[in-house]
């Protein structure tokens, strides 16, 4: 996640390229998993049937697990404009394109989400909470570090407080 502040422009953005890597790599070995039954493997007419089931569901479920883990981690840029009073969320990815605007004077304070992951390990991602009580993620991907320094440098540069939530999952 990287924070830049041009002049009285603050640039939020965060491309999660592990989990595009990740979702790349399964992929690509769906393909193969789908491909090798059917004939790119050279020994692919000694399988029998079900053997070529069975690697070919292989390959569908590796797809399918790549395409979601893709899907389920847009780019996100926020650009926050502090002399227009108004602030822009856009997220990238797979079918998604959303743009949330705002602003800025309903920003009640900035969040620290705080959460556990799989293995009990904390996960955080950065939020503004609105003065109607809505919480705007500024990034939906999870991550292990990182967002704490930015939050704090966003707080001080918006003249908001920083809060650290209970456990939200």
């Amino acid at each position: 996640m990287r924070l830049t502040n041009v002049g009285r422009t603050i640039t939020l953005e965060h491309t999660p390229g592990m989990h595009w890597f990740l979702g790349g790599l399964l992929i690509v070995v769906g393909l193969v998993g789908l491909a090798a039954p059917v004939g790119m493997a050279a020994d692919a007419g000694t399988l029998q049937a079900w053997e070529r089931v069975a690697v070919a569901a292989a390959g569908v479920t590796a797809l399918l697990a790549g395409g979601w883990v893709c899907w389920r981690a847009p780019r996100t840029q926020a650009v926050l404009d502090l002399a227009k009073g108004v602030g822009r969320i856009e997220h990238t990815g797979i079918g998604v394109r959303e743009t949330i605007e705002f602003p800025l004077e309903g920003v009640d304070e900035v969040v620290l989400d705080h959460g556990k992951d799989d293995d009990g390990g904390d996960v955080y991602r950065p939020a503004l909470r609105m003065r109607d009580g809505r919480m705007v993620l500024l990034s939906p991907v999870w991550m292990h570090h990182g967002p704490q320094d930015t939050v704090q440098a966003l707080g001080r540069a918006l003249d908001r407080p920083v809060a650290r939530p209970a456990l939200t999952r």
